[in-house]
């Protein structure tokens, strides 16, 4: 049985060249093959059929073994810990796609999303307020939704504070020894999830409807699962939904013949396609990692137990057959016909560990795009020749400012 290509021989030379340009990085090993050993024991699979197998064998022959904080976990789907959270994303999901709740959380997001499109109008606004403002537009948006009718007033700026204390553990490529997590960073990120923690639990059992947390409390869940799953939720629905508005925004700056399109009749359908082709070719969270639970083929190629697997959905969707060779080109006319394969599309992964906010993240970026647009035309201002690329959390763009009119006719 044969390997598949290897670029290296040295994990930290590597990880360093990597470190300096994630994107490019692992856009150039993809090139070698649909799985490429970048260095050894680690994995890019970027092949469509490839990824699929990754995600459907989540929980079984791949396992996901780091938390948040990037400690181990076990990712066994026999073990008691992964039952139980897959339990409680089976009770999460149901409420995250429920259309009447998303239905009533639409009239209030739209209307915080134009409070907002009223202050930037006749203004020239640039991308660190841009991206500031959607994110407390967006972190107000989850709290909302898990939390219904309660105060839910301190939640957003302690899950930033969180997230604050993460960052220079989740942008590091390197994966921190157990016997080191006692640094002040880490210490800090303790000190921060306690108080969210502490928060989440009292606004949960508060007095109060209409909120996840009630479905999660019904569901019979113990209180510190109810707990997990909300901060999670919290987290992962603060920055990424903010980031896909923006890159929304910044594509749509550029084509005010699109913007005028969505403006009009027909409007709903074309706002569909480029929430896709956002989405295709700006996924926020663009990488996932699982641990091989056992010694895995591929056709002639092997990967030994224990081997990493990094997954990209950025890598993907660029250079699987049905979006390619335009598949670095933001295209929404090519969803009026596309129908990509199982692996090909993937901005909320796959398999077991589907990202159970799918349907509410897809709604948002709508409402918010879709509010823009009607209410404001939008001219991007490049500080160069394209927008920067941040990749070091979620991708966000970087490197432009953004000019709101007056829609003509309004």
């Amino acid at each position: 049985m044969t390997r598949p290509p290897i670029l290296g021989s040295s994990r930290a030379e590597l990880a360093e060249t990597y470190d300096r340009g994630r994107l490019s990085f692992l856009l150039d090993a993809a090139e070698r093959g649909p799985i490429v050993e970048l260095w050894p024991g680690t994995f890019l699979v970027s092949g469509h059929r490839e990824v699929h197998d990754v995600l459907v064998g989540s929980n079984r022959k791949f396992l996901s073994t780091q938390n948040f904080l990037r400690s181990k976990v076990s990712g066994d789907l026999g073990s008691e810990s992964v039952q139980r959270w897959m339990t409680s994303r089976k009770a999460a999901s149901a409420a995250l796609a429920s259309r009447d709740r998303l239905d009533a959380h639409q009239v209030e997001l739209a209307h915080d999303t134009n409070a907002i499109v009223r202050g930037w109008v006749g203004r020239t606004v640039g991308d660190r307020e841009l991206i500031d403002t959607l994110q407390v537009l967006t972190s107000a948006s989850i709290s909302r939704y898990c939390f219904g009718t309660r105060n839910f007033d301190e939640i957003p700026d302690l899950a930033q504070e969180l997230l604050d204390a993460l960052f220079p553990i989740t942008a590091s490529p390197f994966v921190v020894p157990r016997w080191l997590r006692w640094r002040p960073s880490d210490l800090r990120v303790r000190r921060a999830l306690r108080t969210l923690e502490s928060a989440v639990a009292t606004l949960a059992w508060a007095p109060g409807s209409d909120g996840l947390c009630d479905d999660l409390r019904r569901a019979d869940l113990p209180p510190k699962d109810v707990v997990q799953m909300i901060i999670s939720t919290l987290l992962a629905a603060h920055g990424v939904p903010a980031s896909a508005i923006l890159w929304g925004m910044v594509e749509l700056g550029g084509r005010s013949a699109l913007q005028e399109q969505l403006r009009g009749d027909g409007g709903a359908g074309a706002l569909t396609r480029v929430v896709s082709e956002t989405l295709r070719l700006w996924p926020p969270s663009w990488m996932l990692g699982r641990d091989a639970a056992e010694d895995i083929r591929f056709g002639d190629w092997e990967m030994k137990k224990g081997s990493v697997v990094m997954v990209s959905s950025w890598v993907t969707h660029r250079v699987s057959p049905t979006f390619a060779p335009t598949g670095g080109d933001f295209m929404p006319e090519r969803w009026i016909d596309a129908a990509p394969k199982r692996g090909e599309f993937i901005p909320f992964g796959g398999g077991p560990r589907w990202c159970v906010g799918a349907k509410f993240a897809e709604r948002e970026l709508a409402t918010v795009l879709g509010e823009i647009v009607r209410h404001s035309t939008m001219r991007i201002q490049l500080s160069g020749a394209e927008p920067k690329v941040n990749e070091r959390r979620t991708l966000t763009p970087e490197g432009f400012s953004m000019r709101f009119y007056v829609p003509v006719g309004t």
